[in-house]
């Protein structure tokens, strides 16, 4: 048995060391490169003083509106990168690239949407086989203006780094088999272990199919999310760690998404990008793993609340399936949000653990599971936090003898170091997220009254059984046709019932059936959702509330509340009964009622919406959703473009550089009298502007707001030299990330002592 295995593991490390030297020596071969300049490129062309081919609404084109095209090249299969160079001023051209594959993925890219921002664009293309007519075509769309100057196209080693990153993933999980089968960890596994993995990977497929399909399912807000993730990528190639600021955005002129929204968990899919693995494949797989984590925590909290597995399941598939996580997932795309359900049921049964009973088991380490619950959501939707958080001061309010009463200070060290701990593990985010607030966090911040509630949901949207797979955010008076999922479903609803039952059972019986404060907050949280609830009136009378109602948006935000506590009220339901009765046909027919609602929104989003098979997202630009809200008052996104430079009257700019937030000039400054320069990037306090050095230390002139609110750097009187602008982190800022750094390894290292410890004793 022992020469079995050890010839297995020769066996892999043969072949791991094989495919690892056949990838290796892919770095030792030439790169690719063929320029291929405007001259060579064959359709309907007239020069232009430009150095292109200019084409405009008067010239007779193809109905299929073809401009021009280059000749057919081969290309051998891998990845490229495809450089356009053009000049235009239309939103509405576009170029695309053909050649005869065999395989149906044989040729993967994009359609590239030529932006008149800029004047090169670059996309990466996915070639599986060898081809013989690749080609480039230029579209033009009828209006305006088009200037094609030519084209690059440059092999890349992403296609290596899929296969290494692949093959690395599969020899990880034939190691870890082997040593598990050598260790005899699957004979120590339980079956109703298995079954548990089983129930959980059902409930993950079950909202997930859409996921496991060629493309991405559109919705709302995807651009804005696919642009944060490869914005942390590039963020990451351009030297910030953590980034601040995303330099994709705005077509290069850079925006603080990652300063006011947290990007922790995106770092993952970041570095598959950086591999160089599809937008699409890079997508699904985050929100499956999304879906994944959703019903491993809720599984584990709801069995923790039921003491039972069975209840403990079904609760989590009723909340990962619920149809305001199913819009937040399909519709809205919403991925901060989906993301922080995730946390939710943390604090949920974080927070009932700590005010329920001061006797529960290991009492004083329930500040994990609220820490870890807040501090994920304040990394993923810090908006979410604010709600959650809310609802978690309001059982404080309602438990405040509990807390600071007599003989309760094991309650309120628990709560306190929840708070202590939170703060300091999130410093790194919490601490530039609220000094940036004060310079740039405008968008929402108004004094004015806002009226949330022309956005509340009518009661007859709250306990639906067959959503739509589709819709939108409608005003109140408008009805209800057409909009999107807002409430809690058919399922929940009936568990809501199903707790009123329980407790008339229970008083008739005379026993006393727990979780009511659920049973509230889940009421109070869909008056919220509706439009009867006072939201006007607040924002009008409550002054210090409008900041707030204004940055929530949506009343129907408070979907999110009212699906966890509906499901956790149904769980003290069925709870109870199971104390009374056998619960197994009733949990039976409650999961069918939920299988049926989730499986019907679903198959309906699928089956009336279509996707992209994004392999880029070059064409996404800046993602027009909601950029001014960390811009300064007074930018015109319109008006930016990332080949606009500007000098004073006495300065002139020899040369120009710009690599993602860095941008390297030469200026001559012959005058008497200090001028400045603008750049392409979107005005911050934290750019710097070197001027050379002196003494052996870095010389820095001034950084302030230029025209349309973009970078503006003085030159001084006189000058003539290098320019180089970039960003840079504050001090202050770095100091906050050591701050939870340290936190996190002190937490860490104290528990892991008391483990030690523990098991010795």
């Amino acid at each position: 048995m022992k020469k079995r295995v050890k010839l297995c593991y020769a066996v892999l490390f043969a072949m791991e060391l094989a495919v690892f030297i056949y990838i290796i020596s892919g770095y030792t071969k030439e790169k690719t490169v063929v320029h291929i300049p405007y001259m060579d490129f064959i359709g309907t062309t007239i020069p232009d003083d430009r150095d292109g081919w200019y084409v405009d609404a008067s010239f007779p084109l193809e109905s299929s509106k073809i401009f021009d095209y280059t000749p057919e090249i081969p290309l051998k299969k891998g990845t490229y990168d495809i450089t356009v160079r053009y000049e235009t001023d239309s939103e509405n051209n576009t170029c695309s690239v053909r050649a005869s594959t065999k395989d149906f993925w044989g040729l993967r890219a994009d359609t590239l949407h030529l932006s008149p921002k800029t004047q090169e664009m670059t996309f990466m293309i996915y070639l599986s086989e060898d081809v013989e007519d690749f080609r480039l075509e230029t579209y033009f769309g009828g209006e305006g203006y088009m200037i094609v100057k030519g084209c690059t196209i440059t092999e890349t080693r992403a296609a290596l780094r899929i296969r290494f990153t692949v093959a690395l993933l599969l020899f990880l999980l034939l190691d870890m088999f082997l040593l598990a089968k050598q260790k005899g960890w699957f004979d120590k596994l339980s079956t109703q272990s298995l079954y548990r993995l089983a129930a959980l990977s059902a409930v993950t497929f079950a909202v997930s199919y859409p996921l496991f399909s060629g493309y991405i399912t559109s919705a709302i807000d995807l651009n804005y999310h696919l642009m944060r993730i490869d914005g942390v990528a590039e963020g990451l190639l351009a030297g910030q760690f953590p980034v601040r600021i995303q330099p994709n955005w705005m077509y290069g002129h850079g925006y603080p998404a990652s300063l006011f929204y947290g990007d922790l968990l995106m770092y993952f899919m970041a570095m598959l990008r950086l591999i160089g693995f599809p937008v699409t494949f890079v997508f699904n797989v985050f929100m499956i793993i999304c879906n994944f984590a959703t019903s491993s925590v809720a599984y584990w909290c709801f069995k923790k609340i039921a003491k039972d597995e069975t209840i403990g399941m079904l609760a989590a598939f009723l909340y990962v399936s619920a149809p305001y996580r199913i819009t937040n997932l399909y519709i809205r795309g919403d991925v901060g949000e989906t993301w922080g359900m995730v946390f939710l049921p943390l604090l949920v049964y974080g927070i009932y653990m700590v005010l329920s009973d001061t006797k529960t088991e290991r009492y004083e380490k329930l500040w994990i599971p609220l820490v870890i619950g807040f501090s994920g959501v304040i990394q993923t939707h810090i908006l979410s936090c604010v709600l959650y958080g809310s609802f978690v001061l309001l059982a404080c309010v309602v438990n405040v003898k509990k807390i600071f009463g007599k003989g309760c200070f094991r309650t309120f060290l628990v709560l306190a170091k929840t708070v202590v701990y939170t703060t300091l593990l999130n410093a790194g985010f919490l601490f530039p997220c609220l000094t940036a607030m004060g310079k740039v966090g405008i968008g929402h911040a108004t004094n004015e009254v806002v009226h949330m509630q022309t956005w509340g949901a009518h009661i007859s949207q709250l306990f639906n059984l067959f959503y739509p797979g589709n819709g939108d955010s409608y005003m109140a008076p408008l009805g209800t046709y057409r909009e999107m999922a807002y409430g809690i479903g058919f399922t929940l609803g009936g568990g809501l019932l199903l707790y009123v039952f329980a407790m008339l059972h229970g008083r008739e019986h005379g026993k006393k059936v727990k979780g009511g404060i659920f049973f509230a907050f889940t009421l109070l949280a869909l008056w919220m959702i509706t439009l009867y609830f006072p939201w006007d009136w607040i924002s009008e009378h409550i002054v210090f509330l409008r900041m707030v109602i204004a940055n929530i948006q949506f009343a129907t935000r408070f979907s999110t509340l009212a699906t966890v506590f509906a499901a956790v009220t149904m769980v003290f339901a069925l709870r109870y009964f199971k104390s009374v009765r056998n619960i197994k046909k009733l949990c039976a027919v409650i999961f069918a009622f939920g299988l049926i609602g989730c499986f019907y929104m679903v198959d309906n989003r699928i089956h009336l919406i279509s996707g992209p098979r994004l392999m880029d997202t070059v064409s996404l630009g800046k993602s027009d959703y909601f950029c001014n809200v960390f811009a300064y008052p007074g930018t015109d996104l319109e008006l930016l473009n990332s080949t606009k430079t500007a000098a004073g009257e006495y300065t002139k700019i020899v040369s120009y550089e710009k690599e993602y937030l860095t941008v390297s000039m030469e200026v001559e400054n012959t005058s008497d009298f200090a001028d400045w320069v603008e750049v392409p990037l979107l005005y911050n306090d934290w750019y710097r502007c070197e001027i050379g050095e002196q003494k052996g230390k870095a010389v820095y002139t001034e950084v302030s707001m230029g025209e349309n609110n973009v970078v503006r750097a003085q030159i001084p009187a006189g000058y003539c030299g290098e320019v180089t602008i970039y960003f840079k982190e504050p001090l202050t800022w770095r100091l906050s990330e050591l701050v939870s750094l340290f936190t996190l390894l002190g937490l860490a290292g104290v528990e892991i002592a008391r483990r030690k410890v523990w098991q010795k004793s």
